[in-house]
């Protein structure tokens, strides 16, 4: 399986590079791909897995994707990445726009203050009015 991950990551530097130098390192027994020290992207189990974000949302409505999944003490935890899928890998263009939409989110995210960017995904908040909810 780790020939097959590392196939994928030297596929996805080839197709990707106009993103910049995406680099790799082993991460929870996958891999993240980074560009500029930001993760968009992992691969797991020879497959790449794209960063979800509210750009992607209309492909992801369109094309319903498989989730990462990991498990964490015994448990099946879904990660917020979804598979590149064969159609996907065909259609270069489309590829590396939802990449460079997953690599934009992720460079988005890491500017805001901690708080801010984990509160914006905490379910426990009420978003469009910025209550807590109940």
């Amino acid at each position: 399986m780790r020939a097959l991950s590392y196939d994928r990551i030297y596929k996805s530097q080839e197709y990707l590079a106009s993103l910049g130098t995406i680099q790799y390192r082993s991460l929870f027994g996958s891999y993240s791909l980074t560009v500029e020290d930001t993760v968009f992207a992992m691969v797991a189990n020879g497959e790449l897995y794209l960063r979800a974000c509210e750009e992607s949302v209309p492909y992801c409505v369109k094309h319903p994707p498989a989730w990462l999944m990991f498990m964490k003490c015994g448990r099946p935890v879904m990660l917020n990445y979804y598979r590149v899928d064969e159609s996907l890998w065909r259609d270069q263009q489309q590829l590396v726009r939802l990449s460079k939409y997953s690599l934009d989110a992720a460079m988005k995210e890491k500017t805001q203050p901690y708080f801010t960017a984990q509160t914006q995904r905490s379910p426990q908040y009420d978003l469009p009015s910025g209550n807590i909810a109940q």
